[in-house]
């Protein structure tokens, strides 16, 4: 089907994977805002395809990053999604690894979670299959303080600058507590014990 006039966000999406080829599907930031991650604006469209795949320059005017993977398999990706994409909390690693500072790495894991669009241990579970990740060491310190309970930079930071730098013991975390007017509060930084 042709159309004239500017592509829509959509239409966009389905270029870039039209453009990538057989067995490419949307990634990282990308595929993670589609299943309803916020607060990562961005114009550009994460693919990722087969590390094998020749590829062409991008369509002109489509802000494409093609990403290649040696592990990359049917079981990343969603079954029944559409666009084509990978499942979520691949997205989530992917994402971290690809962006351009550590900071940002903790921010999509920290936010991947907090926004109740994965479970900790299914990113554990995707890093556990990439022993050659981009920021492994960081992406597993970050999944280890938010196991730990902390579900925001400012818990990683609180764990990681106030606790650990001076020896004192892990926090509670995520504490109920009740305010004056009886309505519940969560403490996301308590005294220890």
């Amino acid at each position: 089907m042709a159309h004239s006039g500017p592509l829509t966000a959509d239409d966009a999406l389905w270029v870039a994977l039209l453009w990538a080829g057989d067995g490419a599907v949307l990634a990282g930031l990308t595929a993670a805002r589609l299943d309803g991650l916020t607060g990562f604006p961005g114009d550009h469209i994460h693919v990722l395809l087969p590390d094998s795949r020749q590829i062409r320059k991008p369509p002109p005017g489509l802000p494409v990053l093609p990403h290649r993977s040696r592990r990359f398999g049917p079981g990343d990706v969603h079954p029944a999604k559409s666009p084509p994409r990978t499942r979520t909390a691949r997205s989530l690693v992917d994402a971290a690894a690809w962006m351009h500072t550590d900071r940002g790495a903790e921010a999509v894991l920290a936010a991947g979670v907090q926004q109740r669009l994965v479970r900790p241990a299914d990113l554990v579970a995707v890093v556990a299959g990439h022993p050659r990740l981009h920021r492994r060491t960081i992406i597993l310190s970050t999944l280890g303080d938010i196991m730990g309970g902390a579900e925001a930079l400012s818990e990683i930071d609180f764990t990681r600058l106030v606790i650990r730098a001076f020896g004192l013991p892990e926090p509670t975390r995520q504490t109920v507590r009740y305010d004056s007017r009886n309505r519940r509060r969560w403490l996301d930084g308590p005294a220890p014990g």
